[in-house]
């Protein structure tokens, strides 16, 4: 830690500076990748009994 800022301070000032340019296009295609991955999990469980009973109990 520098000057007695969290690791949390610094992660969020070097994803705030980070620009689209500065990321490999092999890792933007995982990115994309995972997160479609995890739409379609989310779509697919979205009416699934376990996923009922978690709504069921946060209303």
């Amino acid at each position: 830690m520098i000057n007695g800022d969290s690791i949390g301070q610094h992660l969020g000032e070097y994803f705030c500076s980070l620009r689209y340019e500065d990321i490999p296009e092999s890792l933007v295609y995982k990115i994309k990748t995972y997160f479609l991955d995890w739409v379609a999990s989310a779509v697919a469980g979205a009416y699934e009994a376990p996923t009922q009973i978690m709504l069921s109990l946060s209303s």
